[in-house]
């Protein structure tokens, strides 16, 4: 995947200088003279902590996005509530945007299946009551 910071410094006019692990401590100044909080660097934390601590799914630290691609292999031919069964990502997504009431893509979308995909371009707040509404969805799968 692209970094959006490279790009946006490459816009700005930096050439690209904000890429990679060892430039991270002034890519982190950079943004933060600039007045900039993106929230792929931001608020990653909120959200793999969060999802981690749901039993089913998985989460591994997104790389320069805002997105997450969240494995929910676990969910897969298990019943919802209504005895709907998640065939497959697509089911799961339907099922957390009518449960839950969390908007996320299904995986297939991308060639990334058992998996869906959430933004984390939003507030912390709005992040954390998604993790909460997700978790409580999830639970009630058999």
């Amino acid at each position: 995947m692209k970094d959006p910071i490279a790009a946006l410094a490459n816009l700005l006019g930096t050439k690209g200088w904000l890429s990679g692990a060892d430039t991270e401590p002034y890519r982190q100044d950079w943004l933060k003279r600039h007045g900039i909080t993106p929230v792929g660097v931001a608020r990653p934390n909120l959200v793999v902590d969060g999802i981690r601590q749901i039993n089913g799914l998985t989460l591994s630290p997104p790389e320069g996005t805002f997105y997450a691609y969240i494995g929910c292999a676990s969910l897969i031919d298990r019943k919802t509530p209504k005895e709907a069964v998640l065939e497959d990502d697509a089911a799961v997504a339907t099922y957390l945007l009518n449960e839950g009431r969390v908007a996320s893509m299904s995986g297939v979308a991308y060639g990334l299946s058992p998996y869906f995909r959430t933004s984390s371009a939003t507030g912390a707040e709005v992040l954390s009551e998604a993790i909460r509404r997700i978790k409580a969805a999830v639970a009630e799968v058999e």
